[in-house]
């Protein structure tokens, strides 16, 4: 019942490391374009300079989308947590609140970013580190492990 919603969030998680991938070439690619790389010779400093933040602005902009889908797997994440009976029903809850914080953010970000609010992140820590703590003290049952 569980493993179409498991390979879901398997799949938004693959997606939203590609997207971080992806963001961090174009940071380093205005390290290139500003270097005394081959090619480079060719345009102006003040060319180059533009490319250069060309470039890290569309690190960002993909760095948000990440953002976007790293939101959606933590909310199928937290259902399956919510689900299950390795963890408390209210971690998954909190995790599917907090991912909901990341979508939310990231994508006001994008397209308002004057409603975009830090403070959107917030419930990821609230569920994050309860769960630490809860696997620090408590740990997984193995015996529950099928």
């Amino acid at each position: 019942m569980d493993r179409p919603l498991a390979l879901l969030s398997a799949f938004f998680g693959i997606a939203s490391m590609v997207m971080y991938a992806v963001s961090e070439s174009s940071f380093f690619a205005s390290s290139i374009v500003l270097g005394d790389t081959p090619g480079m010779s060719a345009f102006s400093p003040e060319q180059r300079s533009a490319l250069a933040y060309l470039a890290v602005r569309l690190s960002g902009t993909i760095a948000w989308v990440f953002l976007c889908l790293y939101g959606i797997a933590t909310m199928i994440r937290g259902t399956l947590i919510a689900r299950s009976s390795y963890l408390p029903g209210i971690l998954g809850i909190l995790f599917i609140i907090g991912g909901a914080g990341f979508l939310l953010r990231s994508a006001t970000y994008l397209l308002a970013p004057k409603l975009s609010s830090p403070i959107l992140l917030l419930p990821m820590a609230l569920a994050g580190i309860p769960t630490m703590a809860w696997l620090l003290i408590r740990g997984i049952d193995p015996a529950r492990i099928e």
